[in-house]
């Protein structure tokens, strides 16, 4: 990547510093000229980022997409049923929406407003637009809990439209009417629970109860950082990866994919039978646990290309994926135990651990990819134009079982023609086996929570479908220009009326008395109330208190009324339940982690007392805060401290003083600085040497307006005095983008 000192910079920047600036800068011959350069090599690191900006907008612009065209009847009936007016902020941010959605461009464009402000009900007219014109339209949420209670809403005002709505989460695979949403190309389908299996036949069904097999695998790991199912991407990467032996790779990362080989224990040769028995594990647990690319079994090993998937979310509302380890001992175990009962057979049947190194890189990926499916033929165990049952791609498992193509067509219109509209759920919706027959517009609430490979699967289609973002934690003014600069942005910036106030008391952890007798009173007058904690466990590293341990005090302090315990490693069935309860007003005080930060609107839950509030962010406070004030009820919100410092006092003090999200993010912005906030939103943007986002505010505003204008006159640079430009372009490749920040 250039120096700053080195990037060219079209005449509308230079300031007459660009020769030697960077002795300049550690020799300056004035004040004034130590002024100047750094401005020059600030301007530079900008440009760079800005050029590659405006050339992800462009390319954006580029792609296929469709024109949504439709008189806009459903999202008129949807918004004249409702009991509240739009305010005049979310009537703008429609036509904004509506407009993008009419024209061939795809959309891209963040949707950002404070908690409480509207956001859903414009997204959910969007997708009313999106469905009128023949469309799908996705909503993906990041957890469980808001994914449910986006499904509940949407079928409580969309029901009474005719429009068919499906929830698709790892737990829970729900339409409002009965629809074969799931392809059943396989002989075997997926039930509710994504680890279990229904109509399989009995000698597969038997392996579920698996024996722990010895031995393991030979991994290349291949595609690191490759989108998900968009397997072949360009990229420069050429980065040697080496294992040692008996050894998993303890760098695993989200969306990683992996060659895996795994020989037979002293040369076994696999029978026929048992062939097809370890092709059939590998498709077991492909659209569950992974998705499986390629396939081979051979003789005495097999090759096979990987993807792992998410497993579960962690408290903090994060995607853990399935370990490696886990993936090649549930392939092991299960299939050596079917293949030993089924050959009367005892003892392990593939080898233990050992690892070689591959290259790391695009061409390696497709290198392994063809050769796993060409390896029986490469190898001689195949003649030349015979066929071998044991090699699987993708390919194979989508095709239709009827040989009649006039009957598979058939299946697809019915299919087509009974699809769901508007498709609900969590990272799910990233599976092969959720079928978009034609999805038109993608909208991800609390986009923060998703990682770019994540969204980049979703969005990443063709043709390309319209992409609404939304945040409910309003972005500082200046990260629009920058981490968020290939989107349009929207904001509303008006609450509707009718919203409850909310107060903020700031109290150390000796005075919680206070807050336990006013939170008493409240119970009492038919209120219910939040208790939110760091930890679910108490931890020898942090000072902090847990949930978990505080629980059995709260119901002491708050008995006779009912409290439950609510954190992200309770089984998803239950979490159901429980919240279920809450909101039926059975439960009074709901005693939790962040679980509750996002999506749960229960307008009767009027207090909300957060310990050891110090842990958190403003933002994240901000956001837990507006799960209270919902109804017409004053809300109270007790921030609890155990830390008396200056600086902890004079951040929770800003929550105290305003309810305002975007006062709350500059504050935020101020407070911590941009390498906090950056630290994990950059996605893949050039590291800042120099500049400072804050204080060169102005110089970003400045680069940004030539590197669009420059590409809005020459979109490829071909003009003899832009072609300079081309290499900052370039340097995008092998970096983290995707069509949606």
């Amino acid at each position: 990547m250039k120096r700053s000192a080195d990037v060219p910079l079209p005449a509308s920047l230079s300031n007459g510093e660009d020769e030697n600036a960077l002795r300049k800068i550690h020799f300056p011959e004035s004040d004034q000229q130590l002024r100047k350069v750094r401005d020059h090599l600030v301007l530079g690191e900008f440009f760079r980022m800005q050029m590659q900006i405006a050339a992800t907008r462009a390319e954006n612009s580029a792609r296929g997409g469709c024109r949504h065209q439709s008189r806009g009847l459903l999202a008129e009936q949807f918004i004249a049923a409702l009991p509240f007016a739009f305010t005049s902020a979310q009537q703008r941010v429609f036509n904004e929406v509506k407009h993008d959605l009419q024209v061939a461009s795809p959309m891209n464009r963040l949707l950002q407003g404070d908690v409480g402000s509207g956001k859903t009900v414009v997204a959910i007219a969007a997708m009313l637009l999106a469905v009128e014109s023949g469309s799908q339209a996705a909503l993906m949420a990041p957890t469980q809990i808001l994914a449910e209670q986006h499904y509940a809403v949407l079928r409580s005002w969309l029901d009474s439209l005719g429009i068919r709505i499906a929830l698709r989460t790892g737990v829970r695979q729900e339409d409002n009417v009965p629809l074969p949403l799931f392809a059943q190309t396989q002989q075997y389908v997926l039930s509710a629970d994504r680890d279990s299996v229904e109509n399989v036949p009995a000698a597969r069904a038997a392996h579920a109860s698996v024996a722990r097999g010895s031995g393991s695998a030979r991994v290349s790991r291949v595609g690191e950082g490759v989108p998900p199912s968009r397997t072949f991407l360009e990229t420069d990467e050429t980065t040697e990866t080496r294992y040692s032996r008996r050894r998993l790779p303890h760098f695993e990362k989200p969306w990683a994919i992996y060659a895996v080989t795994i020989g037979t224990k002293k040369r076994r040769c696999l029978s026929p039978k048992a062939r097809t028995i370890v092709l059939d594990t590998l498709r077991y647990f492909h659209n569950k646990r992974y998705e499986l690319f390629a396939a081979c079994v051979m003789p005495d090993h097999v090759h096979f290309l990987i993807q792992p998937w998410p497993k579960e979310n962690d408290d903090a509302g994060n995607v853990v994926f399935w370990p490696l380890k886990e993936l090649l001992h549930s392939i092991k175990s299960y299939s050596a135990h079917a293949i030993n009962k089924t050959e009367r057979e005892r003892g392990g049947v593939w080898e233990k651990e050992k690892f070689d190194h591959y290259i790391r890189s695009q061409p390696d990926l497709i290198e392994k990819f063809e050769y796993i499916l060409r390896n029986p033929w490469d190898s001689g165990v195949a003649k030349p134009g015979e066929d071998y049952t044991w090699v699987w791609a993708q390919e194979d498992g989508r095709r239709k079982e009827s040989p009649f193509p006039r009957d598979a067509r058939a299946t697809r219109n019915e299919e087509d023609k009974n699809a769901p509209q508007i498709i609900v759920g969590t990272h799910a919706l990233l599976y092969e086996s959720v079928n978009f027959t034609n999805l038109g517009l993608a909208v991800i609430d609390e986009q923060h929570k998703f990682g770019v490979a994540q969204r980049a699967k979703l969005t990443s289609r063709e043709p390309a479908p319209d992409v609404l973002v939304m945040t409910a934690t309003p972005i500082p003014r200046t990260l629009t220009m920058t981490i968020y600069g290939d989107l349009e942005i929207s904001t509303i910036d008006e609450m509707p009326r009718g919203r409850g106030e909310i107060i903020t008391h700031l109290i150390t952890g000796d005075k919680l008395g206070e807050a336990i007798v006013f939170l008493r009173e409240q119970l009492s007058d038919g209120r219910q109330a939040y208790i939110v904690y760091p930890l679910i466990d108490e931890s020898e590293k942090l000072e902090a208190k847990a949930a978990a341990k505080e629980f059995e005090a709260w119901q002491e302090r708050l008995r006779p009324f009912r409290c439950e315990l609510l954190h992200g490693r309770i089984a998803s069935p239950d979490k159901q339940s429980i919240m279920q309860r809450f909101r039926a007003g059975e439960t009074r005080a709901l005693i939790s982690t962040t679980v509750i930060e996002v999506g749960v609107d229960i307008p009767n839950a009027t207090v909300m007392l957060i310990e050891s509030a110090e842990r958190f962010g403003l933002s994240q406070l901000h956001q837990l805060r507006g799960r209270i004030g919902r109804g017409a009820h004053m809300s109270h919100c007790w921030l609890v401290t155990s830390d008396k410092s200056t600086e902890t006092i004079t951040k929770l003090a800003v929550l105290e003083k305003t309810t305002n999200g975007f006062e709350i993010a500059e504050a935020d912005w101020e407070l911590r600085g941009p390498g906090d906030l950056l630290g994990t939103a950059q996605s893949g943007l050039p590291e800042l040497k120099l500049g400072d986002l804050r204080r060169d505010a102005a110089l970003m505003r400045k680069a940004r307006q030539a590197a669009l204008k420059l590409l809005e006159n020459d979109p490829g640079l071909v003009l003899p005095e832009n072609q300079r430009f081309r290499d900052l372009i370039v340097e995008k490749q092998g970096q983290t983008f995707s069509h949606v920040s």
